[in-house]
């Protein structure tokens, strides 16, 4: 797995998505919801998660849009900082130190469940939750 790679392959579809819906994912326009930004991508996150446990995604790659939501997770508690992409880097900055206590799986099947134990037991630490899926992500691909 390289990481960096692969965590500017994630910064670069986030920075166009950022710039092409105008923020949304950090500032809602909040016309049906109320809930603060971390908490509506946690809902996004457990949509993505329910529909790789239940369904096939079809045109979409649900480990790449997990780890982009964990990414803006950590980015919408990071207020005080001035850019996005500033925010982005101190984001992906956490997940490169996290990835020292990452430990390799010594067998896994790659697939959605997996996925989904991987979100549940490391939730409490998203950076090193980032590491474990895009470790998963390389995988599945290869």
């Amino acid at each position: 797995m390289n990481l960096d790679k692969e965590l500017d392959t994630i910064s670069t579809m986030l920075i166009a998505k950022n710039r092409a819906y105008g923020n949304s994912a950090l500032d809602p326009i909040r016309i049906f919801s109320t809930a603060d930004t971390s908490e509506q991508i946690r809902v996004r996150l457990d949509d993505k998660l329910s529909r790789l446990s239940r369904g096939k995604p079809e045109g979409e790659d649900p480990l790449f849009d997990l780890i982009g939501y964990l990414l803006l997770l950590q980015i919408a508690s990071f207020d005080a900082w001035p850019s996005f992409e500033i925010r982005l880097r101190r984001a992906c900055a956490l997940v490169v130190e996290a990835s020292a206590r990452f430990e390799p799986p010594m067998m896994r099947t790659p697939g959605a469940a997996t996925a989904v134990q991987i979100c549940a037991y490391f939730k409490n630490d998203p950076s090193l939750l980032i590491v474990h899926l895009i470790d998963l992500w390389t995988e599945v691909r290869a």
